[in-house]
């Protein structure tokens, strides 16, 4: 009995050929399998940034589309990729605010820091 090759995103086995594995990496079946697992990883910038270059795809409404993830034009309704677009500015926002600290913040650390060394100091008593 020859050696058999598992595909993990078919489910599906197969004789271990070089060209069999290689036509079936290569079709369509696969290709999508493969970029709908992947596209669970994805962060929403990423998302974002593929998304939005992609014209909408008129298929996908009426549920006609067999591509699914390879297919070449977006998926997301431009309300979807607006809200995603808020959502990863938002994000960027709160990354902006809590890497700076506000003027008060500072200034009550500079006088704690102020009065710890006064504690410290040796003329003092």
């Amino acid at each position: 009995m020859s050696k058999r090759y598992y595909c993990d995103y078919c489910e599906k086995t197969m004789v271990s050929s070089p060209s069999i594995i290689k036509t079936h990496v290569k079709g369509v079946v696969h290709q999508k399998l493969v970029s709908a697992h992947y596209q669970h990883f994805k962060d929403p910038e990423t998302i974002l940034k593929e998304e939005s270059c992609k014209k909408p795809c008129t298929r996908f409404p009426r549920g006609e589309c067999n591509f699914g993830g390879i297919c070449r034009f977006s998926h997301y309704t431009p309300e979807q990729i607006n809200a995603l677009r808020d959502y990863v500015a938002s994000k960027y926002n709160n990354l902006n605010e809590a890497s700076q600290p506000s003027f008060q913040d500072l200034y009550q650390r500079l006088q704690g820091n102020l009065h710890e060394s006064c504690k410290k100091c040796p003329t003092r008593g």
